[in-house]
């Protein structure tokens, strides 16, 4: 009987080794998620505060083509790869949500440059109903 407690003992302490290893490898895990996650939360608040354009100094015009089907998403992406901005997709729609723009991008073809800011990108592709109302009198 002796002998059987010293074997439960034995594997007990092991159980518990085992668990608390376990529990410090789960912590340790949790650190580098929260650590990733500030990270890449820190990367994209940034963005969508620095609203500075691209390059003033080499700037350049692009014409693009926006359609009805196409989303904030597509939209960003669209500019990225063209050269008008230098951010990700989803910040440009994170923007896109805070400002006076939200859902008033209309389809057609614009004149960008990558010397605009993104207020400045979003202005023009959401004119306001004063500019709209000018551009439409004779």
């Amino acid at each position: 009987m002796a002998e059987k407690k010293k074997k439960d003992r034995g594997y007990r302490i092991v159980l518990y080794g085992f668990q608390s290893i376990l529990r410090i490898l789960v912590y340790i895990l949790l650190a580098v998620t929260l650590v990733l996650l500030g990270k890449n939360a820190y990367m994209i608040g940034y963005q969508i505060v620095n609203t500075a354009p691209l390059s003033k100094e080499n700037a350049n015009d692009v014409i693009v083509s926006i359609n009805d089907d196409m989303s904030v998403m597509d939209i960003g992406e669209m500019l990225r790869k063209r050269g008008v901005i230098d951010e990700d997709p989803f910040s440009f729609m994170i923007q896109e949500l805070l400002s006076e723009s939200h859902n008033k991008i209309l389809p057609g073809e614009y004149v960008l440059n990558s010397g605009m800011s993104i207020d400045e990108i979003l202005e023009t592709l959401a004119p306001s109903e004063e500019e709209e109302n000018e551009e439409n009198q004779p």
